[in-house]
């Protein structure tokens, strides 16, 4: 868990402790959604989450990356028909994260498995994992859940170009680059779309 500001790393920690470690903790020969087992995994998140200052009351987005984080945000954007599946940036508020976790608490394990958005793989520890970002979300006092495609592995990645190409990423730009790799995935032509933009705005003046 780390917490940025202006761009830079100010605090951060690693709990021993992560999805398949809580689901062998407290739902170990229980079913996925046993009542008991979610109230004790969720005290026991409070309280570890409790112990670390930082983390209390930022006010300040919820950033997700990973398997978990992008199915949580796939299966949100299933619900609701989103028509463009796993986009880099996807932003979901407090209650949408709590429809998730009513849904997937209500879910037999059946279910689950045919569920749009997840992965089979991840049908055991789904619930967890949105668990923990809920509890985050309310310890933080979150402004939003926001699932970035990005992560440590590219981030990795890219902390090595920079190093011989300084400035091939420069991070006051991300919100730059990310539209214009969207446009490139979808074959976005960049001049017509500016045009769109130019029109757009001549509309609204």
């Amino acid at each position: 868990l780390t917490l940025f500001k202006e761009k830079k790393i100010k605090e951060a920690i690693s709990f021993p402790f992560g999805v398949v470690t809580l689901t062998r903790m407290f739902f170990e020969g229980k079913e996925h959604n046993d009542k008991d087992a979610i109230k004790k995994m969720e005290k026991f998140l409070k309280s570890e989450f409790g112990k670390v200052s930082w983390i209390q009351n930022q006010h300040i987005n919820l950033v997700g990356i990973g398997g978990s984080a992008r199915n949580c945000a796939r299966i949100h954007q299933s619900l609701h028909q989103y028509p463009i599946a796993g986009v880099h940036g996807y932003t979901m508020e407090q209650s949408d994260l709590k429809e998730v976790f009513q849904m997937l608490k209500k879910s037999s394990r059946d279910t689950l498995t045919t569920l749009d958005g997840l992965s089979r793989d991840r049908v055991d520890i789904i619930l967890p994992a949105v668990s923990v970002f809920n509890v985050l979300f309310d310890m933080i006092d979150a402004t939003a859940f926001t699932f970035s495609r990005k992560g440590i592995r590219e981030g990795f990645i890219m902390n090595q170009i920079a190093k011989k190409y300084p400035k091939e990423f420069n991070k006051t730009n991300v919100l730059q680059d990310a539209l214009r790799h969207l446009a490139n995935e979808y074959k976005i032509e960049e001049s017509g779309a500016n045009q769109r933009v130019k029109l757009a705005e001549s509309l609204l003046e």
